[in-house]
């Protein structure tokens, strides 16, 4: 049996699994204590059921891994703004979490960004993206003398 292992999430339903991807169901464990806006400590309305979230995750016995992540959207009882709970495993900007982000780029480093995107069922592009954010200005150009380019093709040899 394989656990999910993210702190801020549980399985909410069984798991499906299938020859080519695991699917879990879960949702945040704390709900949140005060508003973000306002920081006011008074109760936060919940408002419907909330959202399915679509996430990957690093991949588990060579299938890929993907979390239906159900959101929900509260309202301040104080301030009476309206926000998404917030995921704090999940890439801001990428619907992955943070550890498939940090294991694309270390695996990008260290193959070539497309077989990469292959392996962990990520568009080649977001991995470029991924890597140009965590690189500095000096490993960049150390990458690209290496080899690496950003149109994922390898530099040519002399």
């Amino acid at each position: 049996m394989t656990k999910l292992s993210l702190r801020s999430f549980e399985e909410i339903e069984d798991r499906i699994e299938t020859n080519q991807e695991i699917t879990y169901f879960v949702e945040l464990k704390n709900r949140p204590s005060c508003c973000p806006y306002c920081e006011s400590d008074l109760k936060m309305y919940s408002m419907g059921q909330g959202k399915a979230r679509w996430i990957k995750d690093v991949p588990q016995r060579n299938k890929k891994v993907k979390l239906c992540v159900y959101q929900r959207r509260y309202q301040c009882s104080d301030c009476g703004v309206q926000f998404w709970e917030r995921l704090p495993d999940v890439h801001p900007t990428k619907r992955m979490t943070k550890r498939l982000a940090k294991l694309a780029v270390k695996e990008a480093k260290q193959n070539l960004v497309i077989p990469t995107a292959k392996k962990l069922g990520v568009c080649d592009g977001t991995i470029r993206q991924l890597c140009r954010a965590a690189m500095t200005d000096k490993a960049y150009k150390d990458l690209m003398e290496r080899g690496f380019q950003t149109s994922g093709k390898r530099k040519p040899k002399d």
